[in-house]
């Protein structure tokens, strides 16, 4: 008897075909596909809360805040990934004149849960670092008040700021706004 070769990768077209079917988001790395989880309430008020305060900031400015429902595609790591939030100041850059996947974030936003936060600090932040024109990486904490920015200082170095406590003001530098954390944390429940 015969057994038939498990076939392990996808091409990043065979990706697109599934995604576009597919009844829950899916992330592409390298030929994997990994399906995205449910968020919780708290995570779905600090995304909400997060990018309707980044719209109010610059409200007048040629900036667009996005949701989690555009793919960023990291050419340079092979990866398509969704993130809870991102700002784009440019003309969007879009793949493959694809008008669901854009290539030119400026500020991308991620509120990390328990099964994505060693990803969301390691492996997929260091993907998005090859995105030339990402300028501040933001991890929001879900159980606890606390934002982390990592910015690219001019010697190429990424810099972490951290700020603690519903008084905080997160400072966006490259979008020259400040964002209060009870904003943020507005309507969520600590455990």
């Amino acid at each position: 008897m015969s057994t038939a070769e498990k076939k392990t990768t996808v091409s990043l077209e065979e990706y697109f075909a599934l995604e576009e079917k597919a009844d829950s988001k899916s992330e592409f790395y390298n030929g994997e596909i990994f399906a995205m989880s449910g968020g919780t309430l708290n995570h779905a008020f600090i995304a909400t809360n997060f990018n309707g305060e980044l719209r109010n900031s610059l409200a007048g400015k040629n900036c667009l805040v996005i949701g989690s429902d555009l793919l960023i595609r990291i050419e340079k790591a092979d990866s398509n990934v969704y993130p809870d939030g991102m700002v784009i100041c440019e003309e969007p850059e879009y793949f493959e004149d694809r008008k669901d996947i854009v290539k030119n974030p400026l500020v991308v936003i991620e509120v990390l849960s328990d099964s994505t936060a060693a990803w969301d600090r390691g492996g997929k932040f260091r993907k998005y670092q090859q995105l030339t024109s990402l300028k501040e990486y933001i991890i929001v904490e879900q159980e606890t008040p606390q934002v982390d920015v990592f910015r690219i200082n001019p010697d190429g170095f990424w810099v972490l700021e951290g700020y603690e406590g519903t008084e905080a003001v997160v400072q966006i530098k490259s979008l020259a706004v400040n964002i209060p954390l009870k904003g943020i944390y507005q309507n969520v429940s600590f455990p």
